[in-house]
């Protein structure tokens, strides 16, 4: 009889355990939902919009306009001088807003961000906001549709900064996936 309870409780559990789906997340960082079936899915993309982390959210359903920026988080950092990042949307213009604590001499219309994603893919982002100089000088990139694309589909694996004096390269990346969960944010 204690053999017969046992088999029902271990079938009871693999027939719960094997109705479940699980996450995953693909070696070029796209999230995906595995079923027990063996099927499989990509997860949909509002999923990651629970997590959002707003520092901003002005929305005007009548008049058709937002103003969204992520909070700032450390993407990476080398030695220790740290690369602040945080996505944001201009009504249609993406955008991503920069702080290196270094000294990069000025950002003007020359300077960029060059971000290396693990997937080998190289994302040129050239700064369009006002030349400033100085450490901590405020960076700001527009993305494109390519961009957007490429950002999302692999974690990053390095970053360069280039002002008109020096340049750096963010060697320590402490949050590789932040694009790929955070750009859904703003797309809506």
């Amino acid at each position: 009889m204690t053999r017969f309870i046992t088999l029902i409780c271990f079938s009871f559990l693999s027939v719960l355990c094997t109705a479940q789906t699980q996450q995953a997340t693909t070696t070029d960082g796209k999230k995906v939902v595995l079923n027990n079936d063996g099927t499989w899915r990509y997860a949909d993309d509002t999923e990651g919009m629970a997590n959002c982390d707003y520092e901003l959210r002005e929305i005007d359903e009548f008049a058709g306009t937002a103003h969204i920026l992520m909070k700032r988080v450390r993407i990476g950092k080398s030695k220790d001088v740290g690369l602040n990042v945080k996505v944001g949307r201009k009504n249609d213009t993406r955008i991503v807003h920069g702080m290196y604590s270094g000294d990069l001499g000025c950002l003007d219309n020359e300077a960029f961000m060059m971000l290396k994603l693990k997937n080998g893919k190289m994302v040129k982002l050239m700064h369009d906001g006002p030349t400033k100089c100085g450490k901590n000088a405020p960076m700001k990139f527009t993305l494109s549709t390519d961009d957007i694309r490429a950002l999302k589909a692999s974690p990053v694996s390095i970053i360069r900064v280039k002002g008109t004096k020096y340049s750096a390269d963010v060697d320590q990346i402490e949050v590789a996936n932040y694009f790929i969960d955070n750009l859904n944010c703003v797309l809506k």
